[in-house]
């Protein structure tokens, strides 16, 4: 897939997740940039919220496609899957080391859920 695909395959989750954001309240200016709506999360306490973890999903994707580095793992560096970026292009990890992070962090995950 070729950058400018991914950023508008990006692009328009973020335009779905700002729309999702919308629904929180009046207070959440629709003009904010991403960076901005996570630290307005986060001063409201919202860090536990899914729209956060997925915004957060969401900037460092966009961020990795600026820097070249967009479907690498951010673990150990190896391409990441494509049916795994076909499913979620905000996806961080490649299978072995998703499958890792799962195990290691599986308490912190279940008190999430």
């Amino acid at each position: 897939m070729s950058s400018s695909h991914i950023r508008q395959a990006l692009s328009a989750l973020e335009i779905d997740l700002r729309k999702e954001i919308m629904v929180l309240g009046p207070h959440w200016d629709p003009q904010m940039s991403l960076s901005d709506l996570i630290e307005t999360m986060t001063q409201a306490d919202l860090c536990k919220h899914p729209l956060y973890h997925r915004l957060l999903r969401l900037d460092a994707a966009l961020c990795q496609l600026d820097l070249g580095l967009y479907g690498l793992c951010a673990d150990c560096e190896a391409e990441i899957e494509a049916y795994r970026l076909d499913r979620d292009p905000t996806e961080q990890r490649c299978e072995r080391c998703h499958e890792q992070y799962k195990h290691e962090h599986r308490q912190e995950l279940r008190l999430n859920h």
